[in-house]
């Protein structure tokens, strides 16, 4: 009776608090993602959505404006060839022109993010985009096992709701700043008392917590789902989730970015269903803008159907993946993206490089090309800075010493590039420290 009462109370909330347009999308993903005929139906949808916000970007941004994508008094429909892959960094070049000047000065939600590439990087997101996000998050939750509404433990790095609002949303935030064993058995029975379902964090604070709880707890949880966000899923940490929840859980692992959301899941290991309805995708060639063939590895590369206030269109997303093809629909295998080390603080203990990643996203407004961080050893970190200017880092670095310790020594390097790795891609998070030896690892 108490869920059901519960139920009753969030449905009633949805209705009267402006989430009819939430449940209207929440329809229209449902009904797109499940059609079987993809090429007729999926991909017909898509492209015409496709068209509209093309348009939309020519029609209404100074950048797209001024590329002459599609002549004047020309009837020939606007080809998504003719429009230019972007990165963070040319979008920076040229940020307020891609602003849609239907949103200049009006209130929209900002996704700050430092990227995995090191670039921060802020992205405006309209009202319909936003509750497109919120539709998106809906499904892909059913897709994991989890029901809406129903109690999720969510360990995050800094939650962002308020206590009122976690209870309103049955969502708990949790904290990962410090994986202490104090916190990580307040953790424990918080999501007992909660009778959480539903487990989400990233798969390094999955690993240190199982770990943790598998030597101190008997599972006495109600997690029935585990999603796993970021970072790579490995087989190893999915043995250990299996091994103190049990083997009937559910586990997967979701494509996702702060810019965008969530672009797609898996529905059997290392098989990504793709977002379909929200996000038009394209597998590109690692050294130039042409389609890869089926199953071989290239650049991610997405457009956004719905974010008009700020359009990205044919957006790098800096991951790489293999598109394949089962029962009529495109997956995503062999998906990489961020190449990060682990960190360790001054004690020894392991730090989720998310963390450090959170503090730089800070300093999107610095005018900071690229960033890279690297621990050296016990104690020496250094941060890499891609500037113009040399802004003033000490609240960042005040900050870092707050998650590696007051003792850390954290020196700032100005340099004009950060190199790049043979996978075209920079490595934000680098360790040269190999806790197990004492010593640097020279073999990273």
């Amino acid at each position: 009776m108490k869920y059901i009462g519960l139920k009753i109370k969030f449905w009633v909330r949805d209705i009267f608090f402006n989430k009819a347009e939430v449940l209207r999308n929440l329809s229209d993903i449902r009904r797109k993602m499940t059609r079987k005929k993809f090429r007729e139906c999926v991909l017909k949808q898509s492209d015409k959505q496709l068209k509209k916000i093309l348009k939309y970007a020519v029609e209404h941004t100074e950048y797209y404006s001024s590329l002459n994508v599609q002549k004047r008094n020309t009837t020939v429909p606007l080809s998504l060839a003719l429009f230019p892959v972007m990165t963070k960094a040319t979008l920076n070049a040229d940020y307020d022109k891609h602003i849609s000047d239907e949103y200049i000065n009006k209130k929209v939600h900002k996704m700050f993010t430092s990227g995995s590439t090191g670039i921060p990087f802020c992205v405006q997101q309209n009202h319909g985009k936003r509750v497109r996000h919120i539709a998106d998050l809906k499904y892909f939750g059913e897709l994991a096992g989890y029901r809406d509404h129903d109690s999720m433990c969510y360990l995050r790095a800094k939650p962002t709701a308020t206590e009122k609002e976690q209870s309103e949303q049955n969502i708990f935030q949790l904290d990962i700043t410090s994986l202490s064993d104090e916190n990580l058995s307040k953790y424990y029975k918080i999501m007992c008392e909660k009778r959480c379902t539903a487990l989400m964090a990233y798969p390094s604070t999955l690993e240190q917590a199982v770990l943790f709880w598998s030597k101190h707890f008997k599972n006495e949880t109600y997690i029935q789902t585990i999603i796993s966000t970021s970072e790579t899923l490995t087989q190893e940490i999915r043995d250990e989730l299996y091994g103190f929840f049990g083997d009937k859980i559910h586990i997967v692992a979701r494509y996702s970015n702060t810019e965008q959301g969530v672009l797609g899941q898996e529905t059997e290991f290392d098989k990504y269903v793709l977002n379909w309805a929200s996000y038009y995708f394209e597998i590109l060639k690692m050294d130039k803008d042409e389609p890869a063939g089926y199953d071989e590895l290239g650049r991610i590369v997405i457009t956004d159907l719905y974010n008009k206030a700020f359009p990205l269109i044919r957006y790098d997303t800096g991951d790489v993946a293999k598109i394949k093809i089962a029962d009529g629909l495109p997956y995503f295998t062999d998906l990489f993206g961020r190449r990060m080390d682990m960190i360790y603080n001054t004690q020894g203990k392991p730090v989720s490089p998310f963390l450090l990643c959170r503090v730089m996203r800070l300093a999107v407004d610095r005018n900071i090309d690229q960033w890279q961080f690297i621990q050296n050893n016990a104690r020496d970190y250094c941060l890499k800075i891609a500037s113009k200017e040399k802004p003033d880092l000490s609240k960042e670095l005040e900050l870092f010493s707050e998650v590696l310790g007051k003792d850390a020594n954290i020196i700032v390097v100005y340099t004009d590039d950060i190199p790049i790795l043979n996978s075209l891609k920079r490595k934000l998070i680098v360790s040269k420290y190999s806790i197990s030896a004492g010593k640097k690892d020279n073999t990273q």
